[in-house]
């Protein structure tokens, strides 16, 4: 995976030529019950690209997160593995892994200091097709659901890890048709909403 190091407030966007990540930091909105809250201020978001400026990671802070079979026609069958570290500066990294190297979203405060997930949504292809697109991520402690609401108001659950931790993976039709993932909404043990992690449709 190619990805572009930068930091970018309210909605980190980064192109590469083959690859566009879109870290989602920057809108988190409440759940009917939830108190209300001021303006979410992200933090620093890192995008590091294989080999490349890859941020300083803390010795024994890798936790595996889980690893997930994606991809399309020839690219069929990859594995994505996803797993989180702290930086020497304090900042909690998601890191993804495929055959192509090693990328990683690094939040300052943690990942659950503003929401109650963080994602990333990866892109091969395009502009005007993508030849793939999956949303990566891992939800709070207390969180045991998660479903992905796409642009043409459907929904699909995702399955969670043992380490809380998803990708879902939008399908060739879907691609096609060009209806994107654009949220997650995020439910507790009682199947109550806790959460709507929302973000632009990457199309």
């Amino acid at each position: 995976m190619r990805l572009i190091r930068g930091s970018v407030w309210p909605i980190p966007v980064l192109v590469s030529a083959a690859v566009f990540v879109l870290a989602v930091a920057f809108q988190f909105t409440q759940a009917p019950d939830e108190p209300a809250s001021s303006a979410v201020s992200p933090g620093l978001v890192a995008m590091t690209p294989p080999g490349e400026g890859r941020p300083h990671l803390e010795a024994g802070t890798r936790k595996q997160l889980g690893r997930f079979r994606v991809g399309h026609g020839k690219n069929a069958s990859r594995l994505v593995g996803l797993s989180s570290a702290m930086t020497e500066e304090g900042s909690e990294c998601l890191v993804e892994d495929d055959v192509d190297g090693e990328s990683s979203s690094c939040l300052d405060g943690g990942f659950f200091a503003l929401r109650k997930a963080e994602v990333v949504v990866s892109t091969a292809g395009g502009p005007d097709q993508f030849d793939e697109l999956y949303v990566a991520g891992i939800v709070a402690p207390g969180v045991r659901a998660a479903r992905v609401v796409k642009t043409d108001g459907s929904e699909v659950a995702t399955e969670l890890s043992s380490e809380r931790a998803f990708i879902y993976e939008s399908t060739a039709a879907d691609l096609e048709a060009k209806v994107y993932p654009t949220a997650v909404r995020l439910f507790g043990a009682n199947g109550k909403l806790v959460g709507t992690v929302t973000f632009p449709p990457a199309g």
